[in-house]
């Protein structure tokens, strides 16, 4: 590591200053063997990539520069951690070969912008050896041409960020959104379906409340009607409005009151009392009935 080459150009040879702020990118060109490289020995590089290379080592974004006929691939410390295993060779390494598992998908990106048509892409699927992580791997990046002062394409400038954690992760949120949709729509059929359910079962109550043949009612704790089937019109001759709000006794012989509050009582207590109650009808006669905490069911109709 070489201590000041991320920042004082005094550290290194004058010949070498372009490659001040570069970090461990510098330190990567500096560690290179650059004598059987087609570009020689850093200090005799033109001057324009001296310039361009400075760029891209002092960019807080992650950069490549790539440059000459073979596309010699500079980056600088923000792109080292998409290189992985090919970080320790990949410095002036031709293009294809750090990137060889890419280059059919990168090389028509790549004409397009030697031919001046740059372009920018977002989340764009790149696949990738799994040596440097995931195989399926996504990436934003911008490509444009370095061009020389007569006119021709001396270089490459690739802005790039991996977006693979980005995009994974929203297609983790979206599935586990589709998961949660998916569960309210079943929750949603459960509901409607329980809802129906009730909604037949009420009214398979309601019909046989409405027909049943028994004297049917509810009664609170305090011994008042709040409800009474039809059967009560039919047996008794009340209808629901002489019944609701009046208290049993009201209906039952005076010599069948104590006996009839002890089963209300018993019955408000979850025992299941079973008594012989005379009732008046609403013609002045009397009829006796089997009662007990579910119905009431007539045995005998005196009007004598």
């Amino acid at each position: 590591m070489f201590s000041n080459t991320d920042r004082d150009p005094a550290s290194l040879p004058m010949p070498l200053w372009f490659l001040a702020g570069g970090g461990d990118a510098t330190r990567l060109i500096l560690e290179r063997d650059w004598s059987d490289h087609p570009l020689g020995p850093p200090e005799n590089w033109p001057d324009m990539l001296k310039s361009n290379l400075s760029t891209i080592l002092n960019s807080p974004e992650s950069m490549i520069l790539a440059w000459g006929e073979d596309l010699s691939f500079f980056f600088n410390t923000a792109y080292t951690p998409l290189l992985g295993p090919r970080l320790s060779w990949a410095m002036g390494t031709p293009f294809r070969k750090v990137w060889a598992d890419a280059w059919e998908q990168a090389k028509p990106i790549i004409d397009d912008a030697f031919a001046g048509r740059s372009q920018r892409f977002t989340n764009l699927p790149w696949k990738l050896d799994t040596d440097r992580g995931h195989a399926d791997t996504w990436f934003s990046f911008s490509y444009s041409r370095v061009l020389d002062a007569a006119g021709e394409v001396a270089g490459l400038f690739v802005l790039t960020n991996e977006t693979t954690e980005q995009v994974m992760g929203e297609q983790a949120r979206g599935e586990a959104e589709q998961r949660l949709r998916d569960s309210e729509a079943r929750y949603r059929d459960l509901a409607g379906s329980l809802e129906q359910q009730v909604i037949e079962r009420t009214a398979e109550r309601d019909r046989m409340w409405d027909t049943s043949p028994d004297l049917l009612l509810v009664i609170d704790f305090d011994g008042i009607f709040r409800r009474v089937n039809p059967a009560w019109t039919q047996v008794l001759g009340y209808e629901p409005d002489d019944l609701i709000g009046h208290h049993v006794n009201e209906f039952v012989l005076s010599l069948n009151h104590d006996e009839t509050v002890d089963a209300y009582e018993l019955a408000a207590h979850g025992g299941l009392p079973r008594i012989i109650n005379r009732y008046r009808h609403k013609d002045g006669s009397t009829v006796d009935f089997l009662d007990s905490s579910a119905c009431r069911r007539a045995d005998l109709r005196d009007r004598t």
